[in-house]
């Protein structure tokens, strides 16, 4: 594997994942400046500028949930702030990054819901794109397997655990957002508040709903491979990991979102038609 790229100064270098993440981003704004009808909802700077933002705010998520969730694996503030070295957690990220864009988008008086079904449409392709950066580096490591297409890591930089048989979860991981993006993109985005589909209608801003549910159960279910998950004290909390857990109440709430957006919706449209 190649988990570092480039030494910059000191401890700062651009490793597989800084660069796979940063491929990500640049690829998913490409796309959603291009998709069709953008520029009726926002101007291309608006929408490059909050995109940025929200990346910042995504990466402080990610890396202050990770920390949290791996608390006694690091000795120093020093290696806390790290990030370079890879470490985030996709539910954090997603958490203060959704969080801090609803906030900008409202700030600047862009319409929400449309914004959002574009934005959320192209998001899985930054995870996709960044979980390879993860198995270059060797975070988000698989439990150990003896099935044939198990990975062996050997270089001394990478994270994973060296010279024995793995499970690839991060190309798990990257197969399942690209298969969520496909998803996005040819059945929800053309169903997304129009009448060409009108037996498949869904109101404009469940984009988002779905990406979270996609993402929360793409967690969960992946979590039972991974070799780095933390779990809780308590018999019953045990049973799941800490991750699992966030995944599980994300899910629900984006799904209970959901299902009240779209009554409230079937009726409306029920009435006006």
């Amino acid at each position: 594997m190649y988990p570092k790229l480039l030494h910059i100064y000191g401890p700062i270098e651009i490793n597989s994942f800084n660069a796979a993440l940063l491929i990500g981003m640049a690829t998913a704004l490409y796309c959603a400046l291009r998709h069709p009808g953008r520029d009726k909802i926002i101007q291309s700077n608006d929408l490059i500028n909050i995109s940025i933002e929200t990346a910042i705010a995504g990466i402080v998520g990610g890396r202050l949930l990770h920390v949290l969730s791996q608390w006694s694996t690091y000795d120093s503030w020093a290696e806390m702030l790290s990030i370079w070295n890879g470490g985030l957690s996709i539910l954090g990220t997603v958490i203060l990054g959704v969080g801090y864009a609803l906030w900008a988008i409202r700030q600047k008086n862009i319409p929400l819901a449309p914004l959002l079904d574009i934005a959320t449409i192209y998001t899985p392709l930054i995870h996709a794109i960044g979980r390879i950066g993860c198995f270059l580096v060797g975070c988000c490591y698989g439990c150990q397997t003896t099935v044939p297409w198990g990975i062996t890591y050997s270089h001394p930089l990478v994270v994973a655990p060296l010279h024995i048989a793995i499970h690839p979860t991060q190309l798990y991981s990257s197969f399942a957002y690209l298969c969520l993006f496909l998803f996005m993109r040819f059945y929800v985005s053309p169903r997304l508040s129009t009448a060409t589909f009108p037996s498949k209608w869904l109101p404009q801003g469940s984009a988002l709903l779905i990406y979270l549910m996609g993402l929360s159960t793409e967690r969960f279910f992946l979590d039972f491979f991974r070799g780095d998950k933390v779990t809780m004290e308590g018999a019953a909390l045990s049973l799941l990991s800490f991750q699992q857990w966030i995944a599980l109440a994300l899910f629900s709430g984006a799904a209970t979102a959901f299902y009240v957006m779209r009554s409230n919706a079937v009726v409306k449209r029920y009435f006006q038609t």
